[in-house]
C-alpha cells in the first residue's frame, strides 16, 4: 500500500490534524457459505482518514494520541471466477492512532505511527450464473496501518510530517446475510 500523509501541528496548542491518503488492492472471499469458501476476486479501496491528535510535550521524544474518521470508496472491482458482479457501498468509519515524534535536531524529526481503521460496508454479490442467486453481505475491513515518516519544522509555530513508508495488516471478513 502506498501512503501519503500530511500533519499540521501548532507547537503552541499541542493539537494537530492529520490526513492520510492511501489506496490498496485486496483479495476478497466469502468464508463459510453453504457452498464453501468462494473466491470473489479483488477490489481497490481508497479510505481517506482524517484524525485529530493531541501531542504530549517534553524532551526529544514526543508521543501523541489521535482519533478521527474515514470515508472509504471502493473501485476497480474484479469479480473473480464465480460472481457475475460485486457491488460495494462506500462507507464511513472511525480510526484511532498512537505515535511518537523523535527530534533529530532543531529542524528534522522521525515519526513512528500505528493506526487502527475500522471499515464496514455492505456488498451485493450477483452469482446468478454460477449459483443461481444474488446475495447481500456484510464486509468488515479493519486494517492496522504501521507508518514511518520524516518531517521538518517549517517555523517555530508549525511542524510538518510526511510519511514515506507504511505497512498494512488487513484481515478481511466477508459474511453472507
Amino acid at each position: 500500500m502506498g501512503a501519503w500523509s500530511k500533519t499540521k501541528k501548532s507547537n503552541l496548542t499541542n493539537i494537530a490534524v492529520e490526513l492520510i491518503l492511501a489506496t490498496a488492492k485486496h483479495d476478497v472471499e466469502a468464508i463459510g457459505t453453504a457452498a464453501g469458501d468462494i473466491d470473489l476476486g479483488d477490489v481497490w479501496l481508497l479510505p481517506p482518514t482524517l484524525t485529530l491528535q493531541y501531542h504530549f510535550t517534553g524532551g526529544a521524544l514526543k508521543p501523541y494520541l489521535g482519533a478521527g474518521f474515514n470515508y472509504t470508496i471502493f473501485y476497480g472491482v474484479d469479480e473473480g471466477p464465480v460472481a457475475d458482479a460485486v457491488d460495494y457501498e462506500s462507507s464511513f468509519g472511525i480510526a484511532f492512532q498512537g505515535g511518537l515524534d523523535i527530534d533529530l535536531d532543531e529542524k528534522w524529526f522521525l515519526n513512528l505511527d500505528l493506526k487502527k481503521i475500522f471499515i464496514q460496508t455492505e456488498a451485493t454479490v450477483d452469482a446468478t450464473s454460477a449459483l443461481g442467486a444474488t446475495v447481500g453481505a456484510d464486509v468488515d475491513i479493519n486494517p492496522l496501518v504501521i507508518g514511518f515518516g520524516i518531517g521538518t519544522l517549517k517555523s517555530l509555530l508549525f511542524r510538518e510530517g510526511f510519511f514515506v513508508v507504511s505497512l498494512r495488516l488487513i484481515p478481511w471478513r466477508f459474511n453472507a446475510c
